[in-house]
């Protein structure tokens, strides 16, 4: 064979395509890998996205299992101060300092203080918990024509950090709930106990 005015051996011209089909299958191996990552990466955050979502509805259910138990509290509470008020004087309280001091009379003005102290702070935490922030939902303003531009990857990874933020924040009114609720039931026990021990005297 000829090549650029030399003679060329059939061997050195088979060595040649050999290597040129080496290179592209090299090259052609590079891409296949390349896309094989690129699916893995977009099923990964697939599953990434859905397991999310399974998050976000769950903390949504947590929600709505805590205003219907917040519904019944606050209207058993009503109910138990309703109840009390009628039965308690606070003038005769108020009365039991001008009286000769005895120590049953001395322990009935300290229940009497400490059942207008826990209703104080029941009301307060009632109205805490009626007042708490609104539970922000997936920003739907942010899906736009500009936003739909993004490629499939980026879509799917835009999508995990808005439910991550929705999810951050519902479980931080979560907590906060949480613990308003303990201290009303914590300051319901010690105003039921209070009343109790405040009509035996």
């Amino acid at each position: 064979y000829k090549m650029k005015g030399k003679v060329v051996r059939p061997a050195m011209v088979t060595v040649n395509k050999k290597w040129l089909y080496l290179v592209r299958g090299r090259f052609t191996l590079k891409e296949q890998q390349k896309k094989d990552d690129e699916i893995h990466e977009y099923e990964k955050l697939k599953e990434i996205l859905e397991t999310i979502k399974l998050e976000y509805q769950m903390e949504r259910n947590k929600k709505n299992s805590f205003e219907t138990r917040a519904g019944f509290i606050i209207a058993f509470l009503s109910a138990i101060i309703i109840s009390v008020i009628e039965k308690f004087n606070l003038k005769n309280t108020i009365n039991l300092f001008n009286v000769n001091l005895t120590f049953g009379i001395l322990i009935k003005i300290l229940l009497g203080i400490i059942l207008i102290i826990s209703l104080i702070v029941i009301c307060f935490s009632v109205f805490q918990m009626i007042n708490i922030k609104f539970y922000n939902n997936l920003e739907i303003k942010e899906i736009n024509d500009e936003f739909l531009k993004q490629s499939r990857k980026k879509l799917l990874k835009l999508l995990i950090f808005m439910y991550r933020d929705v999810i951050e924040q519902h479980r931080k009114l979560h907590k906060k709930n949480a613990e308003i609720l303990k201290r009303i039931i914590t300051i319901l026990l010690i105003f039921l106990l209070s009343f109790f021990f405040y009509v035996s005297f």
